[in-house]
């Protein structure tokens, strides 16, 4: 009897102890509900309002049937025509064009003649998945279509297809694909839970009441232990390349410098983020848990590393984009696959930015409320 009464009354503190404490409860309530609602969402992989770009020089009545048809697809969406053949590849730098459809000069002819006509797709395999079931789909639309008009036509005969051509990772090599979203997670592990880890510890321990008596600012203090963790990034941000140009042959399409820049943006980014953590918690628990919760995983799931954001509904699309990963991986897509410049990328570089100054202001004030304390 009396064990039972023991159990119960440290159950019933235990109880308080939860209800008291709002990371807790935070955890043991909310987040159950969020993880299941929100990554039940993005866990699918269904195409929506994929943007597609079109090319057809005499603009054909059956041609702009064809295109109507694709954009009234809940797959596709129609966003940009183009009227000369060197626009095709300038085309994927503009409005996200995942695909280029080039309908020959002679579709209508070839096809009441009962012919094949020469359908060509230009894909971007930058995102490899992606491609491979976009194009998939895209050629079944064409396929059922010319069907459907002439149910006579060499197609059905000889089970022909449009002819498909992948651009940026023509090889579709997996290796090669990770690494935008690999160099995200260096930056997030050592950028951010590592430095906001390590100041949190100080905290606990005591030995930044002894940091805060020095001739030193709470500023200089905080500009000091970030340093040792920017060079480490940055040692990663030359490592990681070197592996990927030596072992896989890998090439930056677009301007070296830019590319570096992006890299210690993202790096300066993440910093600016544990910074504004360890500004608010006081035990390194605390600070491991909003770390893995509310930077790593989402920044995971919700960048277009695992899961293309296109699958994902609008109102995730809208958080997703609010997530640095998104704007790092999305610009070092352009950087090192397509060859963009500053202008192509200029939203991921100012949302960056942005982030950095709105971080950064936060955990300034955090960190001043706390060394008058």
């Amino acid at each position: 009897m009396k064990s039972s009464l023991g159990i119960l009354a440290v159950s019933r503190k235990e109880v308080r102890h939860i209800w008291r404490d709002k990371l807790s409860m935070l955890i043991l309530f909310v987040l159950p509900g969020l993880i299941v609602g929100v990554f039940g969402f993005v866990l699918s992989f269904e195409i929506k309002e994929l943007h597609v770009a079109v090319f057809s020089e005499k603009h054909e009545p059956l041609a702009e049937q064809l295109f109507q048809k694709i954009d009234a697809s809940a797959n596709f969406q129609v966003v940009k025509r183009i009227t000369r053949s060197e626009e095709i590849i300038p085309a994927f730098a503009e409005n996200d064009v995942r695909i280029v459809i080039v309908i020959p000069d002679d579709f209508d002819k070839q096809l009441t003649l009962g012919n094949n006509p020469e359908v060509h797709l230009f894909l971007d395999a930058s995102n490899s998945k992606l491609s491979l079931a976009a194009g998939s789909l895209v050629r079944k639309l064409i396929t059922s279509f010319i069907l459907e008009t002439f149910p006579e036509s060499a197609l059905q005969q000889s089970n022909a297809q449009p002819v498909i051509q992948f651009l940026y990772n023509p090889e579709l090599r997996k290796e090669v694909m990770p690494v935008p979203g690999l160099m995200m997670i260096i930056f997030i592990l050592i950028s951010a839970i590592m430095l906001s880890v390590s100041i949190v510890k100080e905290k606990e321990q005591g030995t930044v009441k002894l940091l805060t008596l020095a001739p030193i600012s709470v500023h200089n203090m905080v500009l000091g232990k970030s340093l040792p963790y920017l060079v480490i990034t940055i040692f990663h941000i030359f490592s990681v390349w070197a592996i990927n140009y030596f072992f896989f042959g890998v090439r930056i399409a677009g301007n070296s410098m830019l590319f570096l820049a992006l890299n210690f943006l993202f790096a300066i980014n993440s910093m600016a983020f544990g910074l504004l953590i360890s500004s608010r918690v006081k035990r390194q628990i605390e600070v491991s848990i909003i770390c893995w919760l509310f930077l790593f995983i989402p920044n995971v799931f919700l960048s277009g590393f695992i899961f293309p954001i296109i699958t994902m509904p609008h109102f995730l699309q809208i958080l997703a984009w609010v997530m640095p990963g998104t704007s790092f991986i999305e610009a070092y897509r352009g950087i090192v696959f397509k060859g963009t410049g500053l202008q192509e990328n200029a939203l991921p570089f100012v949302l960056l930015l942005v982030q950095i100054v709105l971080a950064l202001w936060i955990s300034r004030k955090g960190f001043l409320r706390q060394s008058l304390k």
